[in-house]
């Protein structure tokens, strides 16, 4: 397998000079690069409590918008996290009286439950497990704990799905197991 040959002093991602071959192998070596270089990066180190600006958040669906959702959940920013829903999103509650659970639509039906959960709970913490994305739909997976008013420790496993639009939570899915 050909391509142009390649020549010169060329260098490659991380720096180092590459000399020799063709097009298509530096093209694959780069890109292998790349990946391995994406691999180290860890999003841990990016600042958790930095705030997020809804009118500079890029409108599809990354691993990074579910990361920032997350944040904002942990930092019991209900602003933030009203932020990132449609006007007339919905969240289905994994425990509730119809077989998805209970559902609250709207901003203002959304704020009102969060801000009460996080009021119950001010210890509530979802910590990431997993997130991926598919087209339009989000997939967070996570291992949430909190301590109720009396001293009980919840400790689930979860997951949430997403479905956006526009860039915003259209609907957001729970699911969680829970020790009994």
């Amino acid at each position: 397998t050909g391509g142009t040959p390649w020549t010169g002093t060329t260098p490659r991602i991380d720096g180092t000079p590459w000399i020799g071959g063709t097009r298509q192998t530096m093209d694959k070596r780069n890109a292998m690069e790349r990946r391995k270089t994406m691999a180290r990066r860890n999003p841990g180190d990016r600042r958790k409590d930095a705030p997020v600006n809804s009118a500079v958040r890029p409108r599809g669906v990354t691993v990074q918008l579910l990361e920032d959702i997350g944040a904002a959940f942990n930092r019991h920013d209900i602003d933030a996290i009203i932020g990132f829903f449609a006007e007339d999103g919905e969240f289905d509650n994994a425990r509730g009286p119809e077989i998805f659970g209970r559902r609250h639509t709207g901003k203002a039906e959304l704020r009102a439950f969060f801000g009460e959960l996080m009021a119950a709970l001010p210890d509530i913490q979802w910590h990431a497990i997993d997130n991926r994305v598919d087209g339009d739909k989000g997939y967070s997976q996570w291992h949430r704990q909190a301590t109720l008013p009396d001293g009980t420790v919840q400790d689930w496993l979860g997951l949430d799905i997403f479905t956006f639009k526009d860039g915003l939570i259209a609907k957001k899915d729970t699911y969680f197991k829970i020790v009994e």
